[in-house]
């Protein structure tokens, strides 16, 4: 499930986002994630966007949470994950 995400306002040390009406099909139309905090070093990193988009998908017990294949995609080893 994908949720797009809206910069509200910064704080001293993050950056809060919050789900807006405008979402991506196959969204349930309630709020999934409602608010959330992404530090400020991160959100730089990624060129200060308004909107941001997170994939929820379930991890299944015993499995990596990040494939080498999401990981490479990244930038990153998931051994680093």
């Amino acid at each position: 499930m994908l949720v797009i995400l809206t910069m509200e306002k910064e704080t001293k040390n993050t950056v809060r986002f919050a789900e807006g009406e405008e979402q991506p099909a196959g969204h349930p139309g309630a709020p999934v994630i409602g608010t959330m905090y992404i530090q400020k070093f991160a959100w730089a990193q990624m060129g200060k966007p308004d909107r941001v988009a997170v994939q929820l998908e379930p991890v299944k017990t015993g499995q990596p949470a990040v494939d080498s294949q999401t990981a490479q995609s990244a930038g990153a080893s998931a051994d680093k994950w």
